[in-house]
């Protein structure tokens, strides 16, 4: 959310940003180069700042000379290419304008191409890719974001409209009446220890503080999605992908300092506030929240806490975000094949993440589906009249003629069965994979080794805890002390619960008395 003081603020230069056309350029790499040759002094992670902070410099230049009014100059290159193609006809064997052609076929290209990137790094469509003419869309997006994340005005506790610089103070006001003031000490490691009872296994702590290799540490930059939003010194991901072979030195020795070290600049250790709006059009300073204080104690990456089957009061949050995301398209300058790669690529991962933690409620699929529905046939206006076609038929698959939409109800019936079927009275640590087993699934059941070590059971009746898988003795579960040998010794069945050997509070047979007695 960016907030607009008004008018009466002094205009000051725009702040640097990394744009991932400037890669395209030819002289992109001998800049880097360099500013990379600049002499620093100080530590590993100072010096990768302040070249990073002299490079911001001749990359706008290069900007200003090469790209400003990015729009005017692909005008200016088309018409002097459509001048030129007209000489060319009316004098096609001029071997100077055939040349003179090639050239400016190739700088418009260019252009052209670098307007389409510019428009969709700043609108923020992942979605859509370059090269397909695609700059009106972005453009159009790019400026409708633009409009709904301002501020103009609000209006304060006693009705009054503020503006201008004013509005600056309200909303600092207000929210450090809400926060407080900063008054921190560390207390040290003795009084987190008293609230953290649970803590990670001794075996795990050598791959968790292990120092990163050089070639992790570029496979985990390298994967990044180049258009991703950038970190407070404005460049992403696309920067060091196409500058790796000038700055991947000093970038990995810097992140394998801090490994080494555990010291981070404060240039480094930063992060922006942003205002998100609690609903559509805001008018007060109430209808906000900074990002840092969503509520952390009910969500985690996005998904409700629960250890209960989820309600659908619970998934409101799943309906905002599906309505929201619907609302930040200007879908009158898409056609309805369009809309079918927006239903698909975004609505329905939105949910899918979902799907992949919970089975929804049938209400909350109906929601899903009434809004996906409306925005296919109306757009954003999400009327629900103008259906052409049943949804039921338009979810059918692509190779019987239809669109292929993803059916909510038969996801939802599938993540059922699978949890009655597959699992049903098993033990989850003794199901195994098969030919018909889904990716996710059998990654799923690949993560059994990493979390066994992490999880304790809680007997309680014995009804829901297997004897011989699960962690619910100090020394693990009883598989890993005995070995498989030890179920043919014991002749007990691998899927016995703990509550079939247990009577009136004691063990229930000598072989479980001796059982007992080992551990």
């Amino acid at each position: 959310m960016v907030v607009n003081f008004g008018s009466l603020a002094p205009k000051k230069n725009l702040p640097f940003r990394f744009f991932n056309f400037w890669a395209l350029n030819p002289n992109f790499s001998t800049i880097v180069s360099q500013a990379w040759q600049m002499e620093v002094h100080g530590s590993r992670m100072f010096r990768l700042v302040q070249k990073l902070r002299a490079l911001k410099q001749p990359l706008k230049q290069m900007n200003k000379k090469e790209f400003s009014a990015i729009s005017r100059r692909v005008a200016a290159a088309r018409e002097d290419l459509s001048l030129c193609q007209r000489n060319l006809d009316s004098n096609p064997s001029n071997d100077v304008l055939r040349l003179r052609e090639k050239e400016l076929s190739q700088k418009f290209t260019e252009l052209l191409l670098a307007e389409e990137m510019f428009f969709k790094q700043k609108s923020q469509v992942h979605w859509l890719k370059e090269r397909d003419q695609n700059t009106t869309f972005f453009m159009k997006n790019f400026n409708s974001k633009a409009n709904r994340r301002k501020v103009r005005s609000i209006t304060d506790l006693n009705g009054n409209q503020i503006q201008g610089q004013d509005l600056k103070n309200e909303l600092l006001n207000h929210f450090q009446s809400i926060l407080g003031q900063c008054n921190f000490s560390y207390p040290g490691m003795d009084s987190f220890s008293e609230v953290i009872t649970k803590t990670v296994p001794l075996n795990l702590l050598p791959s968790l503080t292990a120092i990163p290799t050089d070639q992790e540490i570029q496979d985990c930059i390298i994967s990044f999605h180049p258009y991703k939003s950038p970190s407070l010194d404005r460049y992403n991901s696309c920067f060091f992908k196409h500058s790796w072979p000038i700055v991947g030195q000093d970038v990995t020795a810097t992140i394998r300092d801090f490994f080494i070290s555990g010291k981070i600049l404060t240039e480094i250790n930063s992060s922006y506030i942003a205002l998100v709006p609690k609903k559509p059009n805001p008018t007060s300073a109430n209808d906000f929240k900074p990002i840092s204080c969503c509520s952390l104690p009910v969500m985690y990456l996005g998904l409700p806490l629960s250890s209960s089957l989820i309600k659908a009061r619970d998934c409101q949050t799943l309906i905002e975000k599906i309505t929201t995301r619907i609302g930040s398209w200007t879908s009158s300058f898409l056609s309805y094949a369009g809309r079918v790669v927006l239903v698909k690529s975004v609505l329905c991962s939105i949910q899918s993440f979902w799907f992949q933690a919970f089975i929804l409620p049938k209400k909350v699929l109906e929601q899903i589906n009434q809004l996906l529905r409306s925005f296919f046939w109306s757009g954003v206006d999400l009327k629900h009249k103008g259906t052409k076609v049943a949804w039921q038929a338009v979810c059918r698959p692509k190779c019987n003629g239809e669109l292929g939409f993803p059916d909510l109800e038969l996801s939802n019936r599938v993540a059922r069965w699978t949890l009655e079927y597959l699992v049903k009275s098993k033990s989850f640590w003794a199901l195994k994979t098969s030919c018909l087993s889904s990716g996710f699934w059998r990654k799923l059941l690949g993560l059994r080794t990493m979390a066994r070590g992490l999880l304790r059971h809680r007997v309680g009746t014995g009804k829901d805890t297997s004897l011989w898988l699960d962690y619910w003795l100090p020394n693990g579960p009883i598989v890993q002390q005995l070995g498989l040998i030890g179920l043919e010794i014991l002749q007990l069945d691998n899927n016995i619960l703990v509550d079939k050997l247990i009577s009136n509070n004691q063990w229930a047979n000598p072989t479980t008395i001796q059982l007992h007695q080992f551990f």
